[in-house]
């Protein structure tokens, strides 16, 4: 080698080990773990949460006889904005949107927030739920669950997996619809 080309061959050398750290390290953002119990925890609050949605909150009003749809009149729950909002706490924001707008068919009216007048059959019991293991995959951990369903006097233990994802300004949330 000549003189004239080491320094421009150390100068690619360098180069490329800096290119090649940075890229490693993007690669190997680390995120807390999810705890079996906070994915638990999740799992049970996402349940509870999603059936009292489902029916309207605690207070519905159906007007004029038309039993087809109910105004929600939960103070709790009586504006998209509070809807989101308490999805939030549990589920991830596009999860969250999803499920007020395409599942649960929030709509406002009027100046008032509908539902249509529907309802979910709940058979399985969360309360039994085991969690077998959770894998991870950057921001997102599955959860394979173990859970009892029990649409009739023979129940059958379905085996589920359950998203997570990670969100830095949030930590972990459920971004898979459960019921």
């Amino acid at each position: 080698m000549s003189k004239r080309t080491k320094p421009f061959g150390a100068l690619i050398l360098v180069l490329i080990i800096m290119i090649g750290s940075a890229c490693s390290m993007k690669q190997s953002t680390v995120y807390k773990e999810l705890p079996e119990d906070m994915a638990l925890n999740l799992i049970l609050k996402s349940v509870d949460l999603f059936k009292y949605l489902s029916y309207g909150g605690n207070d519905v009003l159906y007007e004029n006889g038309d039993y087809s749809k109910r105004r929600i009149t939960d103070e709790k729950i009586n504006s998209k904005e509070k809807i989101i909002s308490l999805l939030q706490t549990i589920y991830s924001y596009q999860l969250s949107e999803k499920i007020y707008s395409d599942v649960l068919k929030f709509y406002s009216e009027s100046g008032h927030m509908y539902q249509p007048n529907f309802e979910f059959i709940y058979t399985k019991n969360w309360n039994k739920v085991n969690i077998k293991s959770i894998n991870y995959k950057g921001n997102v951990a599955i959860a394979i669950v173990e859970v009892p369903d029990e649409a009739d006097e023979n129940y059958i233990q379905c085996i589920l997996n359950i998203e997570f994802i990670y969100e830095e300004a949030y930590g972990w949330k459920l971004n898979s619809l459960i019921y």
